[in-house]
């Protein structure tokens, strides 16, 4: 079974988002201040997650076709591919190159961002789902093994790991680098961790099977987006407690957050559409459609 995929943490500056529909094979372009979809984008078949690599240029990873796909932002065309073995599926980037996680080789894989060639491997646990990169390492979810691991940048190995709860897939970085927050699926919890030393804070309830979590710009509030309950629980990031649940989409997923911290962008994975919500009214703004099975949104 593919993993879900999710996309999610970083805000949009440009007040532009793309919603990326997996079923569809396509991509959306929403101008967040108007709240329209501008264009859409035909993709390569089932693109899972995506990331920028400079400033008009988007990766998509597609896992069942064993690559990875770049596009131009500018016209929407796909201008180069990546062929992977196994499934590629996570990605960050970091000083100019590119991460992906291989989610049945149990690897994470390093790329050229400019020549888009293979510069090295390390293997880390079971079905490596996401990443985030910070201070010259990686911080990966090992799905299968309840635990994330760490890895030097420069040397590519794993340097450490941690125990976090059940199936953990999505993971986000506090905006000052210092924690971790990590989304359990099976145990329906956040797990919170201390970056530098890999040090268990707390962990989180949180709503059935979390698949996106996020962090508002200011540190304050940590989102996860728990699909089965079809809702958005918001956590404060200092005392740890719940703050509030909105409501959105059927099977919601991704999550981007714009760069003023006042709104969220959920893309809704059943009912094909993304919801807007307002993070100072903890409230569902507006919804709009999409391609069939929309799972990841990332901001511009």
């Amino acid at each position: 079974m593919l993993p879900h995929p999710v996309l999610g943490g970083v805000p949009s500056s440009s007040g532009i988002l793309y919603a990326i529909s997996q079923d569809a094979a396509a991509i959306s372009v929403i101008d967040s201040r108007t709240r329209q979809v501008r264009q859409t984008f035909a993709t390569d078949p089932g693109p899972a997650r995506a990331v920028h690599l400079g400033e008009d240029r988007l990766v998509l990873s597609h896992p069942e076709a064993q690559a990875l796909s770049v596009l131009d932002l500018r016209d929407g065309r796909t201008i180069e591919r990546v062929r992977l073995k196994g499934e590629p599926f996570g990605l960050t980037v970091h000083d100019g190159d590119l991460f992906a996680t291989n989610w049945s080789e149990g690897t994470v894989v390093r790329i050229d961002g400019e020549a888009l060639t293979i510069e090295g491997e390390v293997a880390v646990g079971k079905s490596p789902s996401d990443l985030v990169a910070a201070h010259g390492q990686l911080y990966v979810t090992d799905r299968e093994m309840d635990r994330v691991c760490r890895i030097d940048i420069e040397r590519m190995v794993v340097t450490g790991s941690v125990a976090v709860g059940r199936a953990p897939f999505a993971i986000a970085l506090a905006p000052d680098g210092l924690r971790l927050y990590v989304a359990n699926v099976r145990s329906a919890s956040l797990s919170i961790i201390q970056a530098a030393d890999l040090k268990p804070v707390a962990t989180v309830a949180v709503g059935q099977m979390p698949y996106g979590v996020a962090v508002t710009p200011d540190g304050a509030l940590i989102l996860v987006v728990n699909q089965q309950s079809g809702n958005v629980s918001f956590i404060d990031a200092l005392s740890l407690t719940p703050h509030a649940n909105v409501k959105v989409g059927r099977y919601p997923e991704g999550i981007a957050i714009t760069a003023d911290g006042l709104t969220a962008w959920i893309a809704n994975w059943f009912s094909a559409d993304v919801s807007l919500v307002s993070i100072l009214e903890t409230r569902e703004l507006v919804r709009l459609k999409v391609g069939d099975g929309v799972r990841a949104v990332v901001a511009g």
